[in-house]
């Protein structure tokens, strides 16, 4: 099928190519039947032209329809996900509790061999530090696992869990300075100015 661009052109060419009449000015001598030809084929095309026109313009709709569906089911995924995290809030709850119960027990097991230490022989003072830095280890292992179970639980959770750690490695440092001989603290103040736990 002729497009009717090519139909335009193609009179354009022979209009230009047609003779002018003399002594006429401006007249051209055109062909009459072939002046109907151009004019019957962009009949015939024109509405073929359009037809395609308007199926171009469908298909278009259809290609937007089709992306804002996509978006649509992107961002309705992306509620679903916000609300499934929403959901996990009694996790990370039960997780905080269960820091807290480390932290605590940790704090008291150390306070009260570091505070028996005092009243005993250097011999007795170093297996208490022995002892409150396995405590303080082994809390701190458990801070590790908790870090690794709810790593995608909470961002401000891994930040505090994070901070917990720092200190118990800290209080060992200290608790290892301590058994080096260089405490930080006097005995008459009392040793549990050593640890520090937030």
């Amino acid at each position: 099928m002729i497009k009717i661009d090519q139909v335009i052109k193609d009179m354009e060419d022979y209009l230009v190519n047609c003779k002018p009449v003399k002594f006429s000015g401006n007249k051209y001598a055109v062909e009459m039947d072939v002046l109907e030809d151009y004019i019957n084929s962009l009949k015939h095309n024109l509405p073929a032209e359009v037809k395609n026109y308007k199926k171009l313009l469908m298909n278009q709709d259809q290609i937007l329809r089709s992306a804002q569906a996509e978006a649509k089911s992107i961002v309705d995924k992306a509620l679903q996900e916000r609300e499934a995290l929403i959901n996990n809030n009694d996790i990370v709850k039960e997780a905080y509790k269960i820091r807290d119960q480390i932290l605590g027990d940790a704090k008291a097991s150390a306070d009260a061999m570091i505070s028996d230490a005092t009243e005993y022989s250097n011999q007795v003072r170093e297996g208490a530090l022995e002892y409150a830095d396995t405590v303080l280890s082994k809390a701190s292992d458990d801070m590790r696992s908790m870090f690794n179970v709810f790593k995608g639980a909470s961002t401000d959770f891994l930040s505090g869990l994070e901070d917990d750690m720092y200190t118990l490695d800290r209080n060992r440092n200290e608790l290892a300075a301590m058994k080096n001989g260089q405490p930080k603290a006097s005995a008459s103040s009392g040793m549990k100015a050593d640890i520090d736990f937030d």
